[in-house]
């Protein structure tokens, strides 16, 4: 194997086969990887490409195992855990890192290391899937179009069922606060204190719960705007609110080994009709402290649908060498249009 080639981490999980999927369908050459030796070899044997099996608790094998490769899409979490021996084994050795996190604290600490990855002369952009593509590209649009701008708001409206780890990666979160970016910091809100109603252009109406989402960081490196808060329907405003009486509850070792072991019993993901049939819409306003206002739409297909087509245009534009060393976040540096290059994605102005 040359130094050209595509590695995807976590390649038998619930997103990381789905991306596989589609690369088969391309034509691409990948390796599949994964810490579990009989899943990962299965999986190599089903879609006939090579197989690399290493644990992230193993610098050295890492490392051994990166040799080769030019860019990895990591795609095993919970990314809080998995990101930082990943991003340490492609500095050393000299591969691109992505991954399809939405973990705000994920993002800062890859964009903390922009200087090392420069070095080395690799990217490394975490959040190339629904986290944070889409609302990275919008938050950039509107941004553009008032640069004045000193706030910003984020709406997001999905519709589909979440993947098993996605739902491991948010129990993380069960009865911690929520977070918002204020005057250019990363500060706690009270779960369920912020709650918003939003219009959208069909004329429904949406009520949205501040979460930490990735956008706290990623849009913040996108805009330089220092005040931004994201919404969302993840949870309802009255679980929202009862949260903050559960939550001592929910942070205990028991109870998240208890919810951890429920989603590995009952939780599949999406099928392909659910995939096919949901979608995701978005909302961006930014204003200025003079009352100026810009706003956006953008509709994208189903969370783990434009995942998997995101990860993997993006995967291919680096293998292509169209990227620039260091920390970025998708829009920062391939725009605000990037998103319009996925199918099934529609923007309109507000």
């Amino acid at each position: 194997m040359s130094k050209h080639e595509l590695l995807v981490y976590g390649a038998y999980g619930y997103t990381g086969n789905l991306i596989c999927q589609h690369l088969e369908s391309l034509g691409e050459q990948f390796i599949v990887a994964g810490r579990d030796e009989a899943k990962t070899q299965a999986l190599a044997k089903q879609y006939n490409r090579p197989a690399k099996v290493f644990s992230l608790d193993n610098r050295k094998a890492t490392v051994e195992a990166l040799k080769d490769v030019s860019v990895v899409l990591h795609c095993a979490g919970p990314y809080s855990a998995t990101s930082k021996p990943m991003v340490d084994a492609c500095i050393e050795a000299k591969a691109h890192y992505l991954d399809i996190t939405g973990e705000y604290k994920v993002i800062e600490a890859v964009a903390a290391r922009d200087s090392e990855l420069r070095s080395a002369g690799i990217l490394g952009m975490p959040s190339v899937g629904m986290d944070v593509v889409p609302s990275d590209c919008i938050a950039v649009y509107v941004a553009e179009k008032l640069p004045s701008a000193t706030d910003l708001k984020i709406f997001i409206h999905a519709t589909g069922a979440p993947s098993p780890g996605t739902l491991k990666t948010s129990l993380e979160q069960a009865g911690q606060p929520s977070k918002i970016r204020k005057n250019g910091k990363i500060v706690d809100v009270r779960f369920g204190s912020m709650i918003e109603k939003v219009t959208f252009p069909d004329n429904s109406q949406k009520t949205l719960v501040n979460m930490p989402w990735g956008d706290i960081a990623s849009a913040y490196y996108s805009t330089k705007i220092p005040n931004i808060s994201v919404y969302m329907n993840v949870v309802t405003p009255m679980m929202a609110r009862m949260s903050y009486y559960t939550g001592p509850l929910l942070r205990t070792s028991l109870a998240q080994a208890a919810l951890r072991g429920m989603v590995n019993c009952f939780v599949t993901g999406s099928d392909e009709t659910q995939r096919d049939s949901t979608s995701s819409e978005f909302i961006a306003i930014a204003s200025d402290d003079k009352g100026n206002e810009r706003k956006a739409y953008l509709k994208v297909k189903n969370g783990y649908a434009f995942t998997v087509l995101s990860a993997v245009e993006i995967a291919l534009r680096v293998m292509k060498g169209d990227f620039k060393p260091g920390f970025y976040s998708p829009a920062t540096l391939y725009g605000a249009d990037l998103v319009l290059d996925i199918s099934g994605s529609e923007r309109k102005d507000l």
